[in-house]
């Protein structure tokens, strides 16, 4: 069964919203939220501001994530110190449901938790559980990689092709046929919905 994340739990065109979370984990979406420290608070946000007034608490976002059971993806989007977002996900009792990673070059470091190693060209990754991928430097995958990644037990999750570049459905539609071909572990989207059909069309 390949995962469905909802990249930023978008819902009705809002990003890393508490409602947004809530909606899509509720319909049976994994979730891929972003993640940034401002006055030692860890809040929801993509990019960088000036001032908490707009971004949401990680920490109202645990309290909704104890409710379900699908997979949370936290994305750091900046070098800080990762113990206050480890002890929130060990207060709230959502490890195993979770998972960290960056896509800068300075390894993650956490204790008790799950880490992603993102993956954005073609080269050995040992010793993880988790791949997040994108072809954003240019093609590179092939069904070898995704089948030996499944042999080993690791979950390879392939950025949707609206998430690299615009993109025309028929276009977004079109790759996430070669995914699945390919034997990709899962696949994140701002589609969720769509992706969600499109798979019941393709794997019946």
């Amino acid at each position: 069964m390949i995962e469905i994340f909802s990249h930023r739990a978008i819902f009705e065109g809002k990003e890393n919203s508490l409602s947004g979370i809530e909606k899509n984990l509720k319909s049976g979406f994994n979730i891929e939220i972003d993640v940034r420290k401002f006055d030692s608070k860890i809040y929801l946000s993509h990019d960088q501001k000036n001032n908490s007034d707009k971004m949401e608490l990680f920490e109202n976002a645990c309290e909704i994530i104890k409710n379900y059971t699908k997979k949370v993806a936290i994305h750091v989007k900046e070098d800080f110190n990762l113990e206050v977002l480890e002890e929130l996900i060990l207060k709230y009792d959502i490890g195993k449901k979770c998972f960290i990673f960056s896509t800068f070059e300075k390894e993650i470091n956490v204790n008790h938790l799950d880490i992603g190693k993102y993956q954005n060209e073609q080269k050995n990754i040992s010793n993880v559980k988790i791949i997040w991928c994108d072809e954003s430097k240019g093609k590179w995958y092939d069904g070898k990689i995704f089948s030996d990644n499944k042999k080993n037990n690791v979950l390879t999750i392939t950025m949707s092709r609206e998430l690299l570049m615009k993109s025309s459905f028929e276009d977004i539609k079109s790759e996430w046929k070669r995914l699945i071909k390919l034997g990709t572990g899962g696949i994140c989207t701002d589609h969720p919905n769509e992706l969600k059909m499109f798979l019941s069309e393709e794997l019946q």
